[in-house]
């Protein structure tokens, strides 16, 4: 039998949970984009833009600067075969980015990654897989949006190596800004 050792026990149970606790965000301030098919990307960068309603400024404007950040770009319905992988860099208000483009760039905001789940080829579900992705937009970028009356963001397939792929097999369903509750 192994020995119980009961300070072991008492540590484990007292230990802080490391998961951050999801938010609720409000209806989306700013839509970008939201059709009833997802939209297919290339290997060319793709900017979805839209013209912010006052309405949505103000609220932008008074989010701006809130610890935690609460301004939050928000891409859903990312769809993609389970036998595939992506990289794609998403930046704000950046329509000329391009795969050279990376993390130093003033308007970038972050990366979907996503691993294939399965080798090619490979046996069993064929079923795509499909993820939502949020960015916390913080600092000058989420001041420019109480600021300026359009907002783009523009999505960047890439290698990680800096050059376009050769090819792309994702799609989205969805692309708006929100605020956290």
């Amino acid at each position: 039998q192994t020995p119980v050792v009961p300070g072991a026990i008492a540590s484990v149970a007292t230990a802080a949970p490391a998961v951050r606790v999801a938010q609720r965000l409000s209806a989306p301030v700013v839509e970008l984009h939201q059709g009833a098919a997802p939209r297919a990307l290339t290997p060319e960068p793709t900017t979805v833009q839209t013209t912010i309603p006052p309405q949505g400024r103000e609220k932008l404007t008074a989010s701006v600067g809130a610890a935690p950040p609460t301004v939050i770009l928000r891409i859903e319905g990312v769809e993609i075969p389970a036998d595939r992988g992506a990289l794609v860099n998403v930046f704000l208000n950046r329509p000329d980015a391009t795969a050279a483009s990376g993390p130093d760039d003033p308007g970038y905001v972050g990366t979907i990654a996503v691993v294939a789940s399965q080798a090619p080829g490979g046996v069993g579900h064929k079923h795509p897989v499909i993820r939502n992705f949020s960015f916390d937009i913080t600092g000058k970028l989420a001041a420019s949006l109480g600021s300026d009356n359009n907002v783009a963001v523009t999505l960047v397939p890439a290698t990680g190596t800096g050059k376009k792929p050769d090819a792309v097999n994702l799609s989205y369903s969805r692309v708006y800004i929100a605020t956290r509750q």
